[in-house]
């Protein structure tokens, strides 16, 4: 078992961070820990490499913040020139 596994994901792994990073998002950690573990793990799975995959992404990011914080997560603008 990852060490990821065994802590059940409390913190924003690096992965996940660079993808926000990618499609502008600042999620905080109160949010992130608002997500159930299958979740958390979902987002960790998700690609964001191609135009559609990052949307797909931020759809879903967007999506689970509204279902367990009830708002949308914060908007940033995305990092320009990243490869991904």
């Amino acid at each position: 078992m990852t060490s990821v596994e065994k802590d059940g994901l409390d913190w924003i792994p690096r992965p996940v961070r660079d993808k926000l990073d990618q499609v502008g998002i600042k999620l905080h950690l109160k949010e992130w820990q608002a997500f159930r573990l299958a979740e958390r793990q979902e987002l960790c799975a998700l690609s964001c490499r191609t135009p559609a995959e990052k949307e797909a992404f931020q759809e879903r990011l967007e999506a689970l913040a509204v279902q367990r914080c009830g708002a949308l997560p914060r908007r940033m603008p995305p990092k320009m020139g990243e490869k991904g």
